[in-house]
């Protein structure tokens, strides 16, 4: 019910706010308005593709598992930035050198890709510019925190490279897309505010023109 509910929501998001984005680039005037999200305009192929993944959607959800040769680790699959919260300084329970966020809300965790998570709190949580101009610095440090993290318990990631994440990063960060879908984790995006939707609309956009929205059919 949801998957099929998420990709018709997707593709109202999509044609509301291409329209808005048209409308707003003609009538635009001298400087753009600051309190506003500029839209990105809506690039050929873009309603097609959903389409696409949507026939093809749950042959898709399955290489949300890692495959022969890939590294999976235990990933918490709903990283809402209110899936998670720093403890103070001060707190009674922080252990020395120890990190200050506690995660919550684990029933969607699964075995999966290490990027997956990445690529959900990106998608739904950071401004549209960590797609583009920071996406290089993000997966330069999760690369070097991910090999520390599992080397303290046990398990080193000496062969997992960088390169390895950024193409990791690339090829399934349309799984993303497609798990919120199948999750119904668009329904507060539905009665979220103006700017919300214009974020997921923007990053949509980005994503497939940089070439991140794909599918295997």
């Amino acid at each position: 019910m949801f998957i099929q509910s998420g990709f018709d929501y997707i593709r109202k998001l999509i044609r509301e706010y291409a329209d808005k984005a048209a409308d707003e680039m003609s009538q635009q005037s001298g400087a753009p308005n600051p309190s506003v999200l500029p839209l990105h305009a809506m690039p050929t192929g873009l309603l097609e593709y959903f389409e696409v993944l949507r026939e093809n959607a749950f042959e898709n959800l399955a290489l949300l598992t890692p495959q022969e040769g890939q590294v999976g680790v235990v990933t918490h699959n709903l990283l809402y930035a209110n899936h998670f919260m720093f403890l103070s300084e001060k707190h009674e329970n922080l252990k020395k050198d120890e990190h200050a966020a506690v995660f919550f809300d684990f029933q969607a965790s699964m075995y999966s890709l290490p990027t997956t998570d990445l690529s959900f709190f990106l998608i739904r949580n950071c401004e549209e510019s960590m797609l583009t101009t920071g996406i290089e610095q993000v997966l330069q440090y999760y690369h070097e925190e991910l090999r520390a993290a599992m080397g303290a318990m046990g398990v080193p990631l000496e062969n997992y490279t960088l390169d390895q994440i950024r193409t990791e990063y690339r090829e399934k960060a349309y799984l993303t897309i497609l798990y919120i879908i199948a999750l119904g984790g668009l329904m507060d995006v539905e009665s979220s505010p103006d700017d919300v939707k214009r974020r997921l609309y923007n990053k949509l956009v980005i994503m497939y023109d940089n070439g991140l929205l794909k599918c295997v059919v």
